[in-house]
């Protein structure tokens, strides 16, 4: 009953294996009653779920772990390239910089000129 109900079906098989790949109480209801049924002495049913858990965390935890270090170097690119553009900017500043300033504020012509 407990076979059919989690691997009756390709579908359900493939959910049943998914929620091992995720620890989602595969233990208590996906092994277990394997192993307290005809199963009980089944060796090589402890051997696949068990290599199968380890190899699926394994791959999904080095998947995790690129997808946060490739986030981590981009934005650390990001910040690099934003402050270097910040240093080329600031190095722009020259001499006449006050005197552009005070002539910026003028807004005619005529302004200028009553100065």
């Amino acid at each position: 009953e407990s076979n059919i109900a989690l691997f009756g079906t390709f579908s359900r098989a493939m959910f049943t294996m998914m929620q091992v790949s995720t620890g989602d109480g595969w233990v208590t209801s996906v092994v277990r009653p394997k192993l307290d049924g005809s199963y009980a002495n089944d060796s090589g049913i402890i051997l696949f779920f068990t290599s199968y858990y380890l190899l699926v965390s394994l791959v999904i935890m080095n998947i995790v772990v690129a997808i946060l270090l490739d986030e981590f170097v981009s934005n650390v690119q990001a910040e690099a390239s934003a402050e270097e553009a910040l240093h080329r900017i600031q190095a722009l500043n020259g001499p006449l910089d006050p005197v552009l300033e005070a002539l910026s504020s003028f807004r005619t012509r005529g302004e200028l000129t009553k100065q």
